[in-house]
Parts: structure tokens; sequence; C-alpha cells
């Protein structure tokens, strides 16, 4: 059965779209993809291209491009790059809320770090806590809190991204 011209309009909008979002990805993340070369100069191109007109002319003539391309591995990619991206921004907000609950004084969010993270180094994470609640009694800078932000991070990191974590980076390792 052909496609009505409207059929083959939305997929034709759906590549152009899709061409849209390789615009802002690395270029090493492209070179990576395997895309044809006039693709990838075209989406070098676009990346300087800022007038109205000029630009949507960039993005057609880059969706007419991307009709010899198989979408589907350039979808899955940035499917993944999406999901990362919003987990790392979970991972980052909930080891920002348990510095400051671990900060404030209370040791009933020390105690719940210790149950869900029981091969975590408990002395290095004692005095991490123990610094930063100390600076911040004397009115010290926020630095106090960075290692034991970093060490939350890497507590609730997934482990295929820190494989040696949780534990101390060189950076926390006492001199």
């Amino acid at each position: 059965m052909d496609k009505s011209r409207t059929q083959i309009k939305r997929e034709m909008e759906a590549l152009q779209a899709l061409g849209e979002e390789l615009i802002y990805l690395p270029l090493e993340t492209l070179i990576g993809m395997g895309l044809p070369s006039d693709l990838l100069e075209a989406l070098r191109f676009a990346r300087g291209v800022s007038k109205r007109g000029a630009r949507k002319r960039q993005l057609q003539f880059i969706g007419r491009l991307m009709r010899a391309v198989d979408p589907a591995p350039i979808r899955r990619l940035l499917n993944e790059r999406h999901r990362g991206s919003s987990l790392d921004a979970q991972v980052f907000k909930t080891a920002e809320a348990w510095r400051d609950l671990l900060v404030s004084g209370s040791d009933a969010p020390l105690l719940e770090v210790r149950a869900r993270f029981p091969q975590a180094d408990h002395h290095h994470l004692d005095r991490l806590v123990q610094n930063a609640r100390k600076a911040g009694a004397t009115g010290g800078s926020a630095k106090a809190g960075r290692p034991l932000f970093r060490f939350l991070i890497a507590l609730l990191s997934p482990p295929a991204a820190a494989a040696d974590a949780p534990g101390q980076t060189a950076e926390d390792a006492p001199d």
C-alpha cells in the first residue's frame, strides 16, 4: 500500500527533527555514529547558521540527507543520552539532599546512608560528615561539604559508571 502525502510529510518532519537534535551532539559522537560525510558537513554547517530562514533551509537539507540513513540507531542513541542525563540529574539532587541532611546535625540520615550502602567506607564517611559539620558550625566555607558530596555521588552512581565506587577518590584521600 502506498503512503499518503500526509504520512510522507510526517516522516520527513520527524527526520528533520531528528537531524536538528543531532546538531547539538558533540562532533566526536557524530563521527562515531558512522554518518555519511555530507550529512556530517551539513550538521557542522548548521551549528553556525543563526538566521531564521537560512537555518530552516539547512534543517530541511539535513532532513533530506537523513532519508539515506537508518534513523533507528540514531533514535536509540539519543534516547540513551536523554535517559542518562535525567539519571545524572536525579543522582545529583539526591546527593545534594543527603549532604544537606547529613550536615544539619542529625545522625538519622547518617544511619540511613550506612544501612543503604553497607559496602561504603563508613569511617571515611564519618570523617567527611564531621568535617562538613565543623566547617558549618564555625561559619566556614561551603568547600568543606564538597568532598562529602563527591563521596555521596560515588555511592549513588550506577555501578557501570563508577566501577570502583564507593570509596575514596584521589582528592579525598588523607595526606
